[in-house]
């Protein structure tokens, strides 16, 4: 592990995603070739299936994705457009999902909150995961880990939850939502500028991801202070 984690520390930024599963004590195997890095990271993202990174500036062969990759294995996490126009042709490939990463570069963020912040309350995990995009069969259970093991925030009116966002088991920033009735108050900002001091806290690498088209959240993490890292790509996996 200490090749691997000296190899992915070449480029933080590019591979803080894999460099928190493995400091979470997540179960990881990789592979090391050509400067090139290909882990697999073990129940990383439902508590079920396991997810594939790629690290390095090496020549991907295709053989050698191949011979890595086995049955359960359910996406590509973050891959660079490098990669991605190799892989996407590749027959194991059924979806895919274009996001930008942000980062937050600076070491301290000085914004004054307008509201007050607390922990997401259990009873209200539901809800969290009721608006979430990608809710399912499994996504209380997920949620309900990333809040009981990371930092989350949200913010309570009158005793009802009105947004939120949690840590997602990358470390990643996510699942930020306001309610309607409660929109238009700054409870967006001021939940990302509570989530990102929360990990700067934690002398944790701030960062998240938005959806490629998706240019409201783009220039709310922006304003908060965050700088577009690069575009990146989730690509399902079927064996």
């Amino acid at each position: 592990m200490k090749q691997l984690i000296s190899f992915l520390e070449k480029d933080r930024k590019k591979n803080v995603s894999v460099l928190n599963h493995i400091d979470s004590g997540k179960e990881i195997e990789y592979r090391i070739e050509n400067n090139f890095a290909v882990i697999r990271v073990v129940k990383g993202t439902n508590g079920k299936d396991t997810s594939i990174y790629f690290a390095g500036e090496g020549e991907i062969s295709e053989k050698f994705i191949k011979s890595f990759i086995k049955k359960g294995d359910r996406m590509f996490c973050s891959v660079d457009y490098k990669f991605y126009e190799q892989m996407r042709n590749l027959p194991m490939t059924t979806w895919e999902e274009i996001c930008y990463k942000f980062i937050y570069e600076k070491n301290r963020i000085d914004r004054v909150l307008n509201n007050n912040i607390e922990n997401i309350r259990e009873k209200d995990i539901s809800i969290v995961d009721r608006t979430w995009s990608y809710t399912g069969s499994w996504s209380y259970k997920y949620l309900k880990s990333c809040i009981d093991s990371d930092v989350n925030s949200a913010i309570y009116i009158d005793n009802e939850i009105a947004g939120w966002s949690l840590s997602h088991s990358d470390g990643s920033i996510g699942t930020l939502f306001v309610l309607d009735k409660f929109r238009g108050r700054g409870i967006a900002q001021d939940v990302i500028t509570s989530m990102t001091r929360k990990k700067l806290e934690s002398s944790k690498l701030p960062y998240l991801f938005t959806a490629e088209n998706n240019k409201k959240s783009q220039n709310l993490v922006s304003k908060v202070g965050y700088t577009k890292y690069k575009k990146v790509f989730w690509m399902g996996i079927k064996i």
